[in-house]
């Protein structure tokens, strides 16, 4: 199975079968579906959970969500100011290594 038809298979049995029943009181906790037999655990911790489900069922091919979100975590949540301050300092950089060029012109000569 593909990742994506864990995701999907994870999805469509939360939605069809599992989110009247954990949704209220979850919210913002995390779920470890086994996307064969439809088995879950709850939890506060993604790898906590998972592993549990994987003691408990060896082997499976487990989905995970997050309940009441429509992602399990966020990326790159600070890539926009990483790349402000990163784009700020290539300014930097540049503007010393223009000042700094006929210095070094003038010490190769």
């Amino acid at each position: 199975m593909t990742a994506a038809e864990i995701d999907r298979r994870a999805q469509e049995l939360y939605e069809n079968r599992i989110r009247t029943v954990v949704e209220p009181g979850n919210r913002g906790r995390y779920i470890a579906i086994d996307v064969e037999s439809g088995d879950y655990e709850v939890g506060d911790e993604r790898l906590a959970i998972a592993k549990s489900h994987r003691i408990r069922q060896p082997g499976a091919t487990i989905g995970m969500l997050r309940i009441g979100y429509p992602a399990v975590g966020r990326m790159g949540g600070r890539v926009k100011a990483l790349n402000a301050r990163f784009e700020a300092r290539s300014g930097e950089v540049a503007a010393r290594s223009s000042l700094s060029t006929p210095r070094a012109t003038l010490a190769s000569a």
